[in-house]
């Protein structure tokens, strides 16, 4: 654990078994303080919102339901590998891992095909504005309004035109209850608000990671095509070692001793996901990459209450990636430059590959 006076003072704890243990204690660490603006479901409330929230989701995030976007999702990958393919390679940040995920998203909404772009530039916008990158407080909120602005567009037109409740998330939440009203157009646009953003970011970030590893590694393409069964492991062991989601912020709400320090009520602290995959107590040769690494397991996405609901989906659209690419191929390599995004969100914003 370490303390520093950054961002108001906050704990960084680094160790798996503590972050472990802070993540699956939400009435001792409640969640942290959001964001931006106005709280976004379920991620930034507690229980019991936070149950509730979740329970309205989880049906659009089952195994069976994400199986059944695997159609579109493979289309989409497809559809944005292929150019780049067929010039033989070129920069896949920008070609292919930023746009897709947001293509997921809105076809996951059910929104217009031209939402997707929108949604993609007011996600980076937001993100390289923020404090620590770009410092544009006015920048960021110029984009936060305009994601409100589109969320709110999708509410009121399910208001106006519902769909049917079972395939479409929007309106389940148009229609859903908490404690037994309706939910405000505020309160799904917030939803909304985190579905965009999360969506864009932690995948956007996750693609860039897996494509880097497997072009910087022949035998293991070669070892991917031949068994793309182990494709699955493969990407829990790329995203384990390079955490596309680095950290999440917790508060502490009652006094707890770790490791000789006591934290107090109020105190904010930081669980770093990226320090807890790389701690040898918990994996051995931590810092090797072992695609058949088993058991692998990663904090990528999360522990506890807060884990990612999006899972399912962000492995469906990296599994489909590599197989479509990997049978696309015979070799991809590295070919000009590698820039990497930066913290908290460490992903591959420039990615040149040569594919042949």
């Amino acid at each position: 654990m370490a303390w520093t006076e950054r961002g108001g003072g906050f704990w960084s704890v680094f160790r798996y078994e503590d972050i472990a243990r802070v993540a699956r204690d939400p009435q001792g660490f409640a969640q942290g303080r959001p964001q931006r603006g106005s709280a976004r479901p379920p991620l930034e409330v507690n229980p019991p919102l936070h149950t509730d929230y979740r329970t309205l989701l989880r049906p659009y995030f089952t195994p069976s339901a994400i199986a059944a976007k695997e159609s579109m999702v493979r289309d989409l990958v497809v559809a944005g590998l292929e150019p780049l393919v067929a010039a033989g390679g070129g920069d896949f940040a920008r070609g292919f891992t930023y746009p897709l995920p947001t293509q997921v998203i809105c076809g996951l909404l059910r929104l217009p095909d031209d939402a997707s772009a929108l949604v993609n530039d007011l996600s980076d916008q937001i993100y390289l504005n923020e404090d620590g990158r770009g410092g544009n407080a006015a920048a960021v909120a110029a984009a936060e309004s305009s994601l409100k602005g589109l969320a709110a567009s999708a509410v009121a037109e399910r208001r106006r035109s519902p769909q049917d409740p079972e395939i479409d998330l929007i309106t389940g939440l148009v229609t859903g209850r908490i404690e037994g009203k309706p939910l405000s157009d505020d309160e799904i646009v917030d939803v909304l608000r985190l579905l965009f953003v999360a969506g864009h970011n932690s995948t956007t970030s996750s693609l860039g990671i897996c494509l880097l590893a497997i072009a910087r590694n022949v035998e293991m393409q070669r070892q991917l095509r031949a068994d793309p069964s182990l494709l699955p492991g493969a990407i829990d062991e790329f995203l384990r070692l390079e955490t596309p989601v680095m950290g999440m912020p917790r508060t502490v709400t009652r006094s707890t001793e770790m490791h000789g320090v006591t934290m107090e009520p109020g105190e904010q602290l930081f669980l770093v996901w990226a320090a807890g995959n790389r701690d040898g107590r918990q994996f051995r040769d931590a810092d090797q990459c072992q695609i058949e690494r088993h058991p692998n397991t990663h904090l990528t996405f999360g522990r506890g209450i807060h884990a990612c609901i999006g899972r399912g989906l962000a492995e469906l659209e990296l599994r489909v990636t590599c197989e479509e690419l990997l049978k696309r191929s015979k070799n991809i390599e590295v070919d000009g430059p590698v820039r990497r995004s930066s913290w908290v969100r460490f992903g591959v914003s420039e990615l040149h590959l040569r594919v042949a």
